[in-house]
């Protein structure tokens, strides 16, 4: 076959059942997507790998498109399918010399790439990639990552900086294995998308005329500086305050009133010590909180983009 190919190298929370395996994704607005398991030797590094492999682009960059874009999509279906998605800041993957890459090339004409995580592309059927072993564990089904992709593809490539970090934190908190841990990431997954910076422009004016007005005063260079800082704190919102705010537009004041009280657990873990091993009980309903916050944010974001605009 003939073009060029996008493989992406994902680690995922859970296994897909042996029946789906090798299989395929069919989705609108990409080629069929094969999906192969990296690990049939069944090592036991503790990771579920898998390749995603889309043929017949017409160019590198279509591939590289269209890679980053399934990439966005599989990320949004694993934070809000529970199904756990990792491809950047993943460790691994053969490295081979240049030497031996070399050396295969002019032997076999074919180019030996190094097994990455996330996206990479080649031309088809002019590349070598080593595969690394991994152990398959919780099990779902590959329909289910389908349907998922199906519904949600539509937020790939769309997302902004907060959204995509979300994602990446909703996702992160499913692959540790302390309920504690995973408690701070699912927060600082719902802190990701609060913009504490989000004041109005008399209020952030007020504050520079202030700021200005210290300046011209005669005081000691130590308080003047503690000043300074409070002035320039003042020009952000409390992370409380942008939550609380968030939540409100997005889900209405019982579900913000409900998460400020489990913000509260946090604060006391993280500051004072407290709390260690207590959020047993919580974290299913932060999770949750979480994914509806997550979800909203995502489709608020698409009906303003998708509103006409004033004439």
């Amino acid at each position: 076959m003939s073009g060029y190919v996008f493989r992406l190298k994902a680690v995922l929370g859970k296994s897909f059942t042996e029946n789906d395996l090798p299989g395929a994704l069919d989705l609108p607005g990409f080629p069929p997507i094969e999906v192969n398991v990296i690990n049939p030797n069944g090592s036991k590094s503790g990771d579920n790998r898998y390749a995603f492999i889309a043929r017949g682009f017409t160019s590198d960059a279509e591939a590289l498109s269209a890679g980053e874009r399934f990439g966005e999509a599989l990320l949004v279906v694993g934070a809000l399918r529970g199904i756990g998605v990792r491809f950047d800041g993943v460790g691994g993957g053969s490295q081979w010399s240049d030497e031996v890459k070399k050396r295969v090339e002019a032997k076999t004409g074919i180019q030996l790439l190094d097994d990455k995580f996330g996206v990479m592309t080649y031309k088809d059927g002019a590349a070598g990639i080593a595969s690394i072993s991994g152990e398959l564990q919780i099990q779902t089904r590959l329909k289910l990552l389908g349907d998922g992709l199906s519904e949600l593809r539509c937020f790939a490539g769309k997302m902004s900086d907060r959204q995509k970090t979300c994602a990446r934190l909703l996702n992160d908190a499913q692959f540790v294995g302390h309920t504690d841990a995973e408690f701070v990431l699912l927060v600082a997954g719902v802190e990701a998308l609060c913009d504490q910076y989000d004041l109005s422009p008399d209020h952030v004016r007020l504050v520079e005329q202030l700021e200005a007005h210290l300046e011209q005063i005669e005081a000691d260079p130590d308080s003047k500086t503690t000043l300074k800082n409070t002035l320039s704190h003042a020009k952000s919102k409390s992370i409380r305050q942008s939550y609380m705010e968030k939540f409100k537009l997005l889900l209405g004041k019982p579900q913000a009133n409900l998460f400020d009280d489990i913000y509260r657990y946090r604060s006391e873990f993280v500051h004072d010590g407290k709390r260690r091993g207590e959020f047993a009980t919580k974290v299913g309903e932060l999770r949750q909180l979480a994914m509806n916050l997550f979800s909203a944010d995502l489709r608020r974001t698409a009906s303003l983009n998708e509103a006409p605009s004033s004439a």
